[in-house]
């Protein structure tokens, strides 16, 4: 799985890309973290559900 087309620098290649996880099924949030980790992502966490984004890091993008 590949969503961006890849790093811009040799700086940006060292480090993995950050995902935070809003899903409200619990077993496909899982799944999902699970597939996420093994092609290198970093989940930066796992809100119950996208409704409370105060809570999320601020350099966080919402993709639906």
């Amino acid at each position: 799985m590949s969503v961006m087309t890849g790093p811009t620098t040799d700086a940006d290649a060292a480090k993995p890309h950050r995902v935070l996880i809003a899903e409200d099924e619990a077993l496909i949030r899982m799944d999902l973290a699970e597939m996420l980790r093994e092609e290198g992502y970093d989940i930066v966490g796992r809100p119950v559900t996208a409704r409370k984004p105060s809570n999320w890091p601020s350099d966080t993008s919402l993709i639906w």
